[in-house]
C-alpha cells in the first residue's frame, strides 16, 4: 500500500483525492489475489462518464496501483486502452454508448490486446466465439426453415452454446414460433 504520507503522483503531476475510489479498487486486487483460479477469464475494468471529470487520470492512478504498488507489484498485467483512439480505428464504436453491443467491446479489448502482444489470454473467448458463430448459423438456420424441421438445428445450438435458451426466449425473431407449444417445450428442456 502506499505510504500515506508521501504525495503521489501520476505523469508527474500531483494527485489528490479519488480515496475511496483507490480503497475500493485495492480491496477488487485484494479479493482477485485471494480466490483467483488460474483458468479464470482475465478481469476487465472500464470505466466510462462525461468528459473532463478526471477519468483518465483516476485510471492512471489505478494502474499504478496494480503495477508498481506493494503488494501487488508483478501480480498484474495491464492492457491500457485509450477509448477514444479505439473509437477512431473502429466504425462500430462510432455511435452512442447505448448503442455499442457488448461483442463489440470484447472485440475491440481483444484486437488492443493482440496489437500490445497480450492476445495469448483470448484463447478461451476465441473457442467462445467460434461456439456462438455456430449457434448463429444454427438459429438462422431454425429460423428460415418449417417450424418442424426448424427446431432440430435450434435444439443442437442451445445444446452447445451456454445462454442461448435465454436469447431464444427474448429474441424478437423468433415471435413468428413463439406461441408454439412445440417450441415452448424446446425453451423448457433441461
Amino acid at each position: 500500500m502506499s505510504d500515506a504520507s508521501q504525495p503521489t503522483y501520476v505523469d508527474n503531476q500531483l494527485f489528490l483525492g479519488r480515496v475511496r475510489e483507490q480503497k475500493a479498487f485495492r480491496a477488487a486486487l485484494d479479493e482477485i489475489r485471494y480466490e483467483h483460479d488460474e483458468g479464470a477469464m482475465p478481469y476487465v475494468i472500464l470505466v466510462y462518464g462525461d468528459g473532463g471529470i478526471g477519468k483518465t487520470t483516476l485510471s492512471k492512478r489505478l494502474r499504478d496501483i496494480a503495477m508498481v504498488e506493494q503488494p501487488y507489484e508483478g501480480e498484474f498485467q495491464c492492457l491500457w486502452i485509450d477509448w477514444e483512439e479505439e473509437r477512431k480505428r473502429r466504425v462500430e464504436l462510432q455511435v452512442g454508448r447505448a448503442s455499442i453491443e457488448p461483442e463489440t467491446v470484447y472485440d475491440a479489448i481483444r484486437d488492443a490486446a493482440v496489437r500490445k502482444d497480450c492476445g495469448r489470454h483470448f484463447r478461451e473467448y476465441q473457442k467462445i466465439l467460434k461456439q456462438r458463430q455456430k449457434a448463429e448459423q444454427m438459429a438462422a438456420q431454425a429460423l428460415s426453415g418449417e417450424l418442424g424441421e426448424s427446431l432440430a438445428p435450434l435444439r443442437e445450438a442451445i445444446a452447445h452454446v451456454p445462454g442461448l435458451r435465454d436469447w431464444a426466449r427474448r429474441d424478437p425473431d423468433f415471435d413468428f414460433i413463439r406461441d408454439d407449444p412445440r417450441f415452448q417445450a424446446l425453451l423448457e428442456e433441461t
